[in-house]
């Protein structure tokens, strides 16, 4: 018998044998969050809980593995964990950034029929500043980028201002600065007018959301997707 060669047909089984144990990058990357939100239930019904904050008539549901939300303008439809203005609490454990660092993560998608229509944001303050990271369907923090597409975006915040990056677009914006003081500690997704933005009242649109995962105990600076 020829061992050589038994060892060379051999060895293409075992290596494969020890990929499939090896955990895939998504499924490490996804480890290390202390927290997150995917999208097989309404964020109220989920562990952590959300509290929804909604104005006018936006249309909620969960389908195909997505929060799929439906928006005019001067809608609201904000998703929100720890405590924000006026008392409105979610799971209040779930968020604390008094660490001053975060990552955040989340995999969305917005249409809509007006291009300056701010139809999704994801917000978060750790007691002292908020910042506001707003898409609209063809911009991402007045960035020109496409987001009609799904795309898995991360925030990672530290030393008072946050790198935007996606694995669509690479780094996004390398220091985006808080935009108001507040004390409150929270963490909000979804829809609500950017202050000195006011929505067009006949547009319309929505977004649709997959996951949002997050960590207080670090800022992930390595930023996703391709080197712009």
């Amino acid at each position: 018998m020829d061992h050589s060669l038994a060892k060379n047909r051999l060895l293409p089984l075992l290596m494969a044998c020890a990929l499939a144990f090896l955990p895939s990058r998504a499924t490490a990357e996804a480890d290390s969050y202390e927290y997150g939100y995917t999208a097989g239930e309404h964020p109220e019904e989920a562990t952590p809980a959300w509290k929804m904050i909604s104005a006018g008539d936006p249309s909620v549901r969960v389908a195909d593995g997505k929060l799929q939300v439906g928006v005019a303008g001067g809608n609201r439809a904000l998703f929100v964990i720890g405590t924000f203005a006026n008392g409105v609490r979610g799971d209040i454990a779930a968020w604390d950034m008094q660490s001053g660092v975060a990552t955040i993560e989340f995999r969305v998608r917005c249409h809509s029929t007006d291009p300056d229509f701010h139809l999704f944001r994801v917000q978060f303050t750790d007691g002292k500043k908020s910042w506001v990271v707003s898409f609209t369907s063809d911009t991402v923090n007045r960035v020109r980028l496409d987001t009609s597409e799904m795309d898995t975006y991360r925030l990672a915040a530290k030393d008072g201002v946050v790198q935007i990056s996606s694995e669509r677009y690479g780094l996004i914006s390398k220091a985006h600065k808080p935009a108001s003081d507040t004390d409150s500690q929270c963490l909000i997704f979804g829809t609500q007018e950017i202050s000195g933005a006011p929505a067009p009242r006949d547009a319309t649109g929505g977004w649709e959301l997959e996951f949002i995962r997050w960590t207080t105990r670090e800022a992930n600076m390595e930023p996703l997707g391709p080197k712009r």
